[in-house]
């Protein structure tokens, strides 16, 4: 029933102990209201929640709580539907374990990139594609190995509202471990998309970027965080999907603004840092 923005989350998921928790924020001076629906994985509707935000608070709530599932609780998304355009909203996914959030809205269109694929002994990569629309959408699923090489390709036709959630070597069966890389998806319409690095022992979110035609111009990218240390550390990826090289600054901050060096490096088409 509100229309005047909307916030997707890509991944919903409530069983087998994982659970969805939603966090949203009214940053602005007035009330909000919100209506949260999910959809399952084959894009049936899942009984929504309406609920105030108060000017200044948040609203926040786990999936097996605040959202009645009809039957099965398959993986899916969720949609947050509000009548401001000042509520941000974040994802939380996790179990007794592990803990991921994922900011909303992730960029949507119909050419994404997921910009690191990882198969190997530690991790395991799970896609998230979301039909954001009422209409059937195809989408194509292109594989790229850190090197640029040619992985493979998967198309699929989703519903309207449907998801796709399948592990990398389920949907490409001849990955070979270890594998890294990205994944270029394109479609006909609207889709949003995100994946899950999973671990035994941890989780890593990643909403998709948009993936635009590269310019001849600079540009700049900023990571908030940067960690170095026994225990945590920050791990940069940076894909070229163009068919030019191109050439990279890196610039690290400490704390107070100390200037950590600036290596360069050229990262030639197709291949992944």
């Amino acid at each position: 029933p509100f229309t005047k923005s909307t916030l997707n989350f890509p991944v919903l998921s409530s069983t087998g102990g994982t659970d969805t928790a939603f966090s949203l924020l009214n940053t602005g001076k007035s009330d909000a209201n919100l209506s949260l629906r999910g959809y399952d994985q084959q894009g049936n509707p899942i009984n929504p929640v309406t609920a105030p935000i108060k000017a200044g608070q948040v609203y926040s709530g786990a999936a097996s709580q605040i959202l009645t599932f009809p039957g099965p609780r398959d993986p899916g998304w969720a949609r947050g539907s509000i009548d401001t355009t000042s509520v941000l909203g974040l994802a939380f996914l996790g179990d007794s374990k592990r803990l991921e959030a994922f900011p909303s809205p992730p960029p949507a269109g119909s050419a994404l990139i997921l910009p690191d694929v990882e198969l190997n002994a530690n991790w395991s990569t799970e896609v998230h594609l979301v039909n954001l629309t009422g209409q059937s959408r195809v989408a194509t699923l292109s594989l790229r190995s850190a090197d640029g090489s040619d992985g493979g390709t998967y198309s699929v036709r989703l519903d309207p509202y449907a998801t796709l959630v399948n592990p990398i070597d389920a949907l490409f069966p001849a990955t070979a471990s270890p594998f890294n890389g990205y994944l270029l998806i394109t479609a006909d319409g609207d889709v949003s998309a995100a994946e899950l690095l999973v671990g035994t022992q941890a989780e890593a979110g990643i909403n998709a970027s948009a993936l635009t035609a590269g310019g001849a111009g600079a540009s700049k990218l900023y990571s908030a965080q940067f960690v170095s240390g026994p225990l945590d550390y920050t791990r940069l990826n940076l894909v070229n999907p163009t068919n030019r090289s191109a050439k990279l600054v890196l610039r690290g901050f400490a704390n107070d603004g100390t200037p950590l060096g600036a290596p360069g490096i050229t990262l030639d088409p197709g291949k992944q840092y």
